[in-house]
């Protein structure tokens, strides 16, 4: 038996792999697609995020970006489907390690709760304005964006 087995897929020393899960949210604002964005105010400027978060143990992906999407958006969202995923590695804390991110594309629903405080703020941004945020973040979100806004329109003409 492994001692102080993790309950989640966070990187440390001895498993340097980190699993999260997370959402591109749309919603249609009269016939606009836009696009969810966490904010986080940093001393050098904004950054920007999707939301996602650590998949526990056993919990299925989905489930995580569900989980993670109300929590840092305070969203009810309706999963729509998997649009891949991204490993890039990363050092934290003496801790070098591959973190594998995977997405969905999630239609909003409605606002249930208030974001947490991980972020400091939420925007809708259309698909343009999404991609130009996210491209200044090292985390290739932008490209997810990308993947969603085929799908969407797609979704949006049917």
């Amino acid at each position: 038996m492994i001692k102080n087995y993790p309950k989640q897929y966070m990187a440390t020393n001895e498993s340097p792999y980190h699993i999260s899960s997370g959402a591109v949210v749309y919603r249609i604002s009269n016939t606009n697609i836009e696009f969810l964005l966490l904010v986080r105010k940093e001393r050098g400027g904004n950054t920007y995020h999707l939301p996602k978060g650590t998949v526990h143990l056993g919990e299925p992906l989905e489930d995580t970006a569900l989980r993670e999407v109300l929590e840092e958006t305070g969203a009810l969202v309706d999963l729509q489907t998997y649009i891949g995923a991204v490993t890039k590695q990363f050092n934290y804390k003496d801790c070098n390690y591959d973190k594998t991110s995977h997405y969905f594309v999630a239609k909003f629903v409605k606002f249930v709760a208030k974001h947490d405080t991980e972020h400091d703020d939420i925007i809708w941004v259309n698909a343009n304005k999404a991609i130009e945020l996210l491209n200044k973040s090292p985390k290739s979100e932008a490209l997810f964006i990308e993947r969603s806004v085929n799908f969407v329109a797609g979704v949006t003409n049917s």
